[in-house]
């Protein structure tokens, strides 16, 4: 109920504030002749609004922040058509003022989700509620899960076996089992849980299968379910949009970039011998070949110094047969080592993507000496565009084992879809500002 409560008056702040902004932008100068006029139609604003997020659940259950925000966004597309909609069918006099809605709804799309973070931030403790984890073979990893995830509000207190759940009920209102094989082996636990719990998390074995799209069709005359998983990567559609949105992108970090393009590559010049650009083949879409263009970071002898370390260095070869790549690399420019760190080197990219031989996210671009080493994952890989950046880079970057970094490029491919572009192009600069690239 405190979180219903909490999320339900942050909201009511968040429209207020940004009808407040609307009012003063689009009323400037008649403030007091205007107020009265306005009011019922900040009053519908409001009701249509709280009611949209509540069929959207938004204060019954608890979401991560990205998954949360994206019903944030089709509940207000969908107050903004209701709102329209209710005053077209109604007479008012004065007649209703379609910027007043207009831009009092666009800016709840921004303070809705920023005030909705910044109060699970302010009341986190106050939020949270225990959780217990039944025992199992994932039982460390999903406690890491609910604490790392602050933004759900959940607080593990304990381990426990199964036969030990009893103990705990009436003490905590959420359990999670880990690692269901299939439910039907746990249907009596689901069953006897569903009734002393407020909420019962599971973690079936089903890891590696694209559930970002998917739907559940659920016959409950037959206690059937049905997981319907679907690519948004085959539709032309969305194959349209991504390919405009990088386009576009592109268009503008080239232009507005322009500048710093210059410095760096007066920076690179006074710092080592060499060309600006380093230009190495890199392999596409469906294994075409194609050459990538970043900004030198290397001496131009970077190949002879790597094969010198790693003749001579034991601990520099396991780090490289590892990550394929070295953290502290005597091969990497002084100029180079900053541009690694603010991932700048991979600006020259976007070139590639206007070329289209890229996109702004996808997987690694990787060269071909690598495809023997991702074999069984090269169909999944090479099926689409390679990225500029993507779902490794924004998920411990360094810290990938190799293996782990193609899986990462599989689960991208699988489960893409435009808000997960959207999503890890916002992480990726979070992890540039906090100067974790390369």
């Amino acid at each position: 109920m405190r979180y219903s409560i909490v999320m339900f008056l942050t909201d009511l702040v968040a429209v207020i504030l940004s009808s407040s902004a609307a009012f003063f932008i689009k009323f400037s100068g008649r403030y007091a002749q205007e107020f009265p006029n306005r009011w019922r139609e900040f009053l519908v604003i409001v009701v249509i609004l709280i009611a949209a997020f509540a069929f959207k659940r938004l204060y019954s259950q608890r979401r991560l922040f990205y998954e949360e925000t994206r019903e944030i966004v089709e509940a207000l597309f969908l107050t903004l058509i209701l709102v329209f909609g209710f005053f077209a069918m109604t007479r008012t006099d004065p007649d209703y003022s379609r910027l007043f809605i207009g831009l009092s709804i666009a800016f709840a799309f921004v303070l809705v989700p920023s005030l909705r973070w910044l109060s699970k931030r302010i009341f986190n403790g106050y939020l949270k509620e225990d959780i217990i984890i039944v025992e199992g073979p994932e039982c460390e990893k999903v406690k890491n899960f609910f604490e790392k995830e602050w933004y759900l509000a959940y607080r593990p207190v304990a381990i426990v076996k199964l036969e030990e759940v009893k103990d705990w009920i009436g003490k905590v209102r959420n359990v999670v089992l880990t690692r269901i094989p299939f439910l039907h082996e746990f249907y009596d636990e689901l069953a006897h849980f569903s009734l002393h719990f407020d909420k019962v998390f599971y973690v079936p074995e089903i890891s590696g299968i694209p559930l970002a799209n998917q739907i559940l069709h659920f016959s409950i005359t037959q206690n059937l379910p049905v997981f319907e998983t679907f690519s948004q990567r085959r539709s032309l559609l969305w194959g349209t949009i991504k390919r405009t949105f990088d386009i576009l992108f592109s268009l503008a970090v080239l232009i507005l970039l322009a500048p710093l393009f210059l410095i760096i590559a007066i920076l690179i010049k006074l710092d080592s011998e060499g060309p600006v650009i380093f230009k190495q083949v890199r392999v596409g879409k469906n294994g075409k070949l194609f050459t990538s263009y970043k900004f030198r970071t290397m001496y131009v002898d970077a190949e002879e110094r790597l094969k010198e370390i790693l003749e001579n260095d034991p601990e520099a070869r396991r780090e490289w047969e590892t990550y394929w790549k070295l953290k502290n690399d005597p091969r990497v420019t002084r100029v180079g080592k900053w541009l690694r760190k603010t991932s700048m080197d991979e600006l020259p990219q976007f070139f590639n993507v206007l070329k289209g031989d890229m996109s702004v996210v996808g997987p690694r671009p990787y060269i071909p000496d690598e495809l023997k080493h991702i074999q069984e994952y090269a169909r999944i890989i090479l099926s689409v565009r390679p990225g500029i950046t993507g779902l490794w880079q924004v998920s411990g970057r360094n810290e990938v084992g190799y293996k782990v970094r193609m899986l990462l490029d599989t689960l991208y491919v699988v489960n893409w879809s435009f808000w997960l572009d959207m999503i890890i192009i916002f992480k990726t600069v979070l992890v540039i500002l906090k100067g974790k690239g390369y």
